[in-house]
């Protein structure tokens, strides 16, 4: 479009942020661990001090202060203290537009102060129900909008800089979690039991767990289920009929695949695939 002598020059949205669900941040002790989770949103994850563990589906990342990790919606994570106490701040929120990332990302120091800073002023913005935001305080809707724009700018910041790593943790047993999740997502079609997950493995029942317990904080059955609904999502979302996507993924019938489902992402499958 032209308007005299001028050009249009549009600009595109590359990251909108549509609404949040966290945002908190807090210290845990070198025994705390998360209970491993899958969810439709997009969770941020930054290390303020100490050092944290990261499970992201079949990556296993140690964070440092200054370091974060970005879980994409139906992404499997969990995080555990590597070496003592640790401090993070954690948000989750949906996005409309948000560019496919993966990796950590090294932030440098007013990076890192910015992020904290965005909190402190997000605390003055929104109501909270524990860690949840539950809603906007009176008259802040502008200022609300605003904040919001300041934690999608420093998501592009981050995202736009040089500072990300594709390594993953290859030390102590994470070598053999990779191999299991691995395993399991060859199998996701199979009604596999730990027993036979084990032997295709080649270890013990016994290591199967303790390996599966440590990087993702739930049982071995537990966690290929979650992969088994993680799948789910996808086949749903392709135009699968439920009976079918349930059938495929080795359920025994479609009514325990529903509760499955629903137990895990909130909604049924049936609703989830209306979306």
């Amino acid at each position: 479009m032209k308007y005299n002598n001028w050009e249009e020059c549009p600009i595109a949205e590359v990251l909108q942020i549509d609404s949040l669900f966290t945002w908190f941040r807090n210290k845990f002790s070198s025994g705390y661990k998360f209970g491993g989770e899958v969810h439709d949103f997009i969770e941020v994850v930054c290390v303020m001090s100490g050092s944290a563990g990261i499970t992201a589906d079949k990556d296993v990342h140690i964070l440092t202060a200054g370091q974060m990790v970005i879980h994409e919606p139906n992404e499997f994570h969990n995080i555990w203290a590597a070496d003592g106490e640790y401090e993070v701040l954690i948000c989750t929120f949906k996005a409309s537009k948000f560019p496919r990332i993966s990796g950590v990302y090294s932030l440098y120091p007013d990076e890192l102060k910015e992020w904290g800073d965005i909190f402190t002023v997000a605390k003055q913005i929104f109501t909270f129900d524990g860690i949840g935001v539950s809603g906007i305080l009176d008259g802040k809707t502008a200022q609300a909008s605003a904040i919001v724009k300041r934690l999608e700018s420093a998501l592009i910041r981050i995202m736009d800089a040089d500072g990300v790593s594709k390594q993953s943790y290859k030390g102590g047993s994470a070598q053999n979690y990779i191999k299991i999740v691995t395993e399991m997502d060859n199998n996701l079609s199979a009604a596999r039991t730990s027993e036979q997950l084990a032997e295709l493995c080649n270890m013990s029942v016994s290591s199967l767990e303790k390996t599966v317990r440590k990087y993702a904080n739930a049982g071995a059955m537990e966690l290929f289920k979650i992969m088994k609904i993680k799948r789910a999502c996808e086949l749903l979302q392709a135009g699968n009929s439920v009976k079918d996507v349930a059938y495929s993924l080795g359920f025994a019938n479609p009514y325990y695949f529903s509760t499955s489902f629903k137990k895990h992402i909130g909604v049924s499958p049936s609703k989830w695939a209306r979306r």
